[in-house]
């Protein structure tokens, strides 16, 4: 609000001489200064309504006499900051109307010259009327790699008359790891930037104490998730493995801080993950952390057939997940004859076997059914061999093949040609 009369404060103040001595260039004494009738045009102001006029006049102390001082320049003050300037007249008059960026202690200062010493008088103490402010916050990412820059940006804004307006010029807190501070521009719009080096919870607020014309808004909290970055920098697998043998898919990781990469200091955990050929499905078998320097090897131990393999390293605590790229790998299966028997009867000689995938203490990975097995014969003191006929291997991998015309004098031998994943084999001979 704004007065119409202008108020006045009884306000004198007599400068104390300078205690530093004189320089050759104030080798004539100086004399002392006064302001009187200094008053403002208000002494309650608002965002709206800032606007004050100050005035007042500057004498000084001549032969024990108060005179005019006239043609100085006299600074209106702030809280101690320069708010405006003006000259005084030929009587020490002057008046100014400046804008008040607060309220807060107004002041009339003269800075004093060769022959006259400085002096400064109070003016009033201008009362602010505070309204409501806010931060809105642009969108932040969730989650970086720690170590990364972020950028905060928005926009701060003052409530008037139920409106929310850009607030501009104002200062503004950001906090999270440690504090920065920023002022947003004429169009209230802000932005500061700066290092995640941690998951942290990052809030902006707009600043303000007890002559501001607005309050301090709560903070716009933003959690930001910040980890250190992996990458799988080499993944490598043979290109084939039989399922009863080891294979190992190798590789190493790199842990990345910033712009800088290296060894992990904490060593990521890393697993292997398959997807058949055809699918759409991943799976996993499982994983191993990373040595001092990234480096890993995982034993393979995934599905009959092709697949496409990747090393994934797991987010945990101080990781960003990391992924190698797509590497092919057959795993194929070895089986072999057991079991073999061959008798005759009347309706002809009876053949039976199994065909496993296992040895004694060997992992099973295949029930080895429904596979096509050749029956092959020779005769006794033959080296040639002939095909005879096929059969499919039934549950468990039994195959048996009943009336042949083979009597005595025969020797048989099966084979299972390759058929998908599964690997030539060949029975030792038997007869009957």
């Amino acid at each position: 609000m704004r007065r119409s009369a202008l108020l006045s404060l009884a306000a004198t103040a007599v400068t104390v001489a300078a205690s530093l001595p004189l320089q050759a260039a104030y080798a004539a004494p100086t004399v002392g200064t006064q302001f009187t009738g200094l008053s403002t045009s208000s002494t309650a102001v608002s965002y709206e309504h800032r606007t004050v006029t100050v005035q007042g006049r500057l004498r000084q102390l001549v032969q024990r006499q108060w005179q005019p001082l006239a043609g100085v320049p006299v600074d209106v003050r702030l809280n101690g900051a320069t708010v405006g300037t003006t000259t005084t007249d030929a009587d020490g008059s002057f008046s100014a109307t400046v804008d008040l960026p607060s309220g807060g202690t107004l002041t009339a200062a003269f800075a004093g010259d060769d022959a006259h010493q400085p002096s400064r008088g109070d003016v009033a103490s201008e009362k602010a009327e505070r309204v409501g402010s806010r931060v809105l916050l642009d969108p932040t990412p969730a989650t970086v790699r720690a170590g990364a820059s972020v950028t905060f940006s928005g926009v701060a804004q003052i409530l008037l008359d139920g409106v929310w307006r850009p607030l501009p010029r104002v200062p503004l807190t950001l906090t999270g790891d440690g504090s920065s501070r920023t002022t947003s521009g004429d169009d209230g719009r802000f932005a500061v930037t700066v290092p995640v080096a941690a998951p942290n919870i990052w809030s902006v607020s707009t600043d303000a104490n007890a002559d501001s014309y607005y309050r301090a808004s709560d903070g716009v909290v933003r959690v930001i998730e910040a980890y250190d970055g992996t990458r799988v920098v080499s993944f490598a697998m043979p290109s084939k493995s039989e399922a009863h043998h080891d294979a190992s898919a190798t590789g190493r990781v790199q842990w990345g801080h910033g712009s800088q990469w290296g060894a992990p200091p904490h060593s990521p955990l890393v697993s292997l993950y398959y997807r058949p050929k055809g699918s759409k499905t991943w799976h996993t078998i499982g994983g191993v952390q990373t040595d001092e320097i990234g480096r890993f090897s995982i034993l393979v131990s995934g599905p009959l057939g092709t697949a496409d393999w990747q090393a994934r390293v797991v987010r945990d605590d101080s990781n960003l997940a990391g992924t190698s790229g797509l590497v092919a790998h057959t795993i194929t299966d070895q089986g072999h004859f057991a079991n073999l028997s061959a008798w005759r009867s009347t309706r002809g000689t009876q053949v039976n076997a199994h065909l496993y995938d296992w040895y004694n203490g060997q992992r099973s990975h295949s029930t080895m059914r429904g596979l096509k097995v050749g029956l092959y014969y020779r005769h006794a003191g033959s080296k040639t061999w002939h095909w005879y006929r096929n059969a499919t291997t039934g549950k468990n991998g039994l195959v048996s093949f009943s009336g042949l015309k083979l009597g005595k004098g025969y020797y048989f031998r099966l084979r299972l040609p390759a058929q998908g994943p599964y690997l030539t084999t060949t029975s030792k001979t038997f007869s009957s």
